[in-house]
């Protein structure tokens, strides 16, 4: 009997693996900088660090990025070790990166991740229940929110970004 559960397990996985991949053909590209013409004003956004303490989203620098991933999620695991190099190249022009992890109450896997690909500029923080993603709209992950000095959204990403790409790194660099 096992046996069967076992191979009914793997037949659904596959099916719905195969459904995925017909739905979204463009899984592993980049996706396009959505720059706002006037800034939005976000909801209030909570999330909790390793600890389990809660925080609410504010603006501290010039331009802070919220980059919603998860571990379970193959471009989020590509992107994270380079929005790390973004987060210590820019740090000290004014650009903070705070880094949701959606793998629910997984802290031990997120902090295994951060330490085999040397993650050492962004803290692990969490989105326990998704409250921030459903709040934003977000179409799926990785996702980057990009939010001024006020608190207001200016640009977003929905899907991996190519943090070396000239109108990324325009916004980066913008006084």
């Amino acid at each position: 009997m096992p046996r069967k559960n076992t191979l009914i397990h793997t037949l659904f996985v596959n099916i719905l693996a195969s459904m995925l991949l017909l739905a979204f053909p463009a899984f592993s590209q980049t996706a396009p900088l959505e720059q706002h013409k006037a800034a939005k004003p976000l909801p209030t956004l909570e999330y909790v660090d390793s600890e389990g303490k809660t925080h609410k989203l504010a603006a501290k620098s010039r331009l802070t990025i919220l980059h919603l991933w998860a571990t379970w999620c193959a471009p989020c695991l590509d992107e994270i070790p380079v929005l790390d190099a973004v987060a210590t190249a820019y740090k000290d022009k004014g650009v903070s990166v705070l880094a949701l992890s959606l793998d629910g109450k997984n802290t031990d896997k997120v902090q295994d991740f951060y330490t085999k690909h040397n993650i050492k500029t962004l803290p692990s923080y969490f989105d326990y229940q998704m409250k921030v993603f459903r709040s934003l709209k977000l179409k799926g992950l990785p996702a980057s929110i990009f939010i001024d000095e006020n608190g207001k959204e200016i640009a977003r990403i929905d899907g991996p970004a190519d943090w070396k790409s000239a109108e990324v790194k325009k916004l980066l660099n913008q006084k």
